[in-house]
């Protein structure tokens, strides 16, 4: 289904014509790209603290990589998420439908356990030391998923640049699915 608006229409159809990455409505391809963005991250990401040669600066650099490399990748077909508080606030805004939120969620929680899987397979019991989430001493379940629910609408360091990045695209006749890091193009 194309959607064309503006009142350069032809050039519209002629560019969406030329575009491999245009998204037929209804169709796998967006979560495919979710799927191996988030796996990406996570392993890459992930798999740079399980080597435990990398300091601070190079565990950073790992996930910030995996993020650009994937968006400028994947972000014209998806826009990039890789993340279901991303996802969320895209859902929430309208600027994807519920339907599509979902498969997209699904698809980077299955990207992330098969990564995770993946690292636990390469490096073993070394797996479990990476600094899993737990619940701080004295603080109820319930209390840290309030907590955690309330902190996925404050952007953190490491989120505000991909929500900036999707938010913000400056193609904005394009919902969720922009034309990736443009900074890279």
């Amino acid at each position: 289904m194309i959607k064309i608006t503006g009142t350069q229409t032809e050039t519209k159809i002629a560019a969406v014509a030329e575009d491999k990455s245009v998204i037929v409505e209804g169709s796998f391809k967006a979560p495919n790209a979710e799927f191996i963005g988030t796996f990406a991250l996570i392993f890459f990401g992930a798999g740079s603290i399980m080597t435990g040669k990398t300091d601070l600066l190079g565990i950073a650099l790992a996930h910030g990589l995996a993020i650009a490399i994937m968006i400028a990748a994947v972000g014209a077909i998806s826009g990039g998420h890789f993340n279901p508080a991303v996802t969320f606030g895209f859902a929430v805004t309208k600027r994807i439908s519920v339907s599509d939120a979902v498969q997209y969620v699904a698809a980077q929680l299955v990207g992330a356990a098969v990564a995770a899987w993946v690292l636990k397979y390469f490096y073993g019991a070394m797996a479990g030391s990476i600094g899993g989430a737990a619940v701080a001493q004295g603080m109820t379940p319930l209390k840290a998923m309030v907590a955690e629910a309330l902190g996925t609408f404050i952007p953190s360091r490491e989120r505000a640049p991909q929500v900036l990045v999707n938010f913000f695209s400056p193609n904005p006749g394009r919902t969720a699915r922009h034309e990736g890091l443009h900074v890279l193009r």
